[in-house]
């Protein structure tokens, strides 16, 4: 299959021979069945409605998911349009909330230079957080529209969601918003 990459990777201490051969045993025991679909959803623990907004899971990572119009993590919809959903990696301890989700949104992968944003409160399924809208540069010096959400499960743990696209900015950020606003913890 030329357009998905499996990667199997263990790990086991050299100082324990024994485990690093029971780990290689297992990691070649592998066997990759094309036929059985992969469901990206079911390995997270929150529901977003992206179907109903033309949005498809194309990658799981960390806890969260990227979702793109074609299902492709390299998307190639026209207007670049992304939207990542997913749970913060590390604790974080930041005295400034708000302060936090816009370096947060600074550092969205490809993204090089916000130009301008605008910050509201939000709630949504209890939590309370931060939504962010604004326009950007990105690396390869296309405006796009930009999208955060995040919300504050407790002082260190946070939700994050994100929406990128190059076109149809205000169609994309009326879709962006509707996915933020159907988000719930499982």
């Amino acid at each position: 299959d030329t357009a998905k990459t499996v990667m199997i990777n263990c790990g086991a201490p050299d100082s324990n021979s024994r485990l690093c051969e029971e780990v290689k045993a297992m990691a070649l025991s592998v066997k990759y069945e094309p036929l059985v679909e992969e469901d990206l959803e079911a390995g997270v623990d929150f529901i977003v409605d992206a179907k109903s907004q033309g949005f498809m899971p194309a990658k799981y990572s960390l806890g969260g998911l990227v979702y793109t119009r074609d299902g492709k993590t390299q998307t190639e919809s026209d207007d670049n349009a992304s939207f990542l959903v997913g749970p913060s990696i590390k604790k974080v301890k930041s005295l400034d909330r708000k302060e936090f989700a816009v370096k947060r949104l600074n550092s969205l992968p490809g993204l090089d230079s916000l130009m301008s944003y605008q910050i509201d409160s939000i709630l949504i399924d209890g939590l309370k957080g931060y939504e962010i809208t604004g326009k950007a540069f990105n690396k390869k010096k296309e405006e796009q529209v930009v999208y955060e959400v995040m919300l504050f499960v407790d002082d260190a743990n946070y939700y994050v969601m994100a929406g990128q696209a190059t076109a149809r900015f205000d169609d994309n950020l009326i879709r962006f918003r509707n996915m933020a606003k159907s988000f719930k913890r499982k």
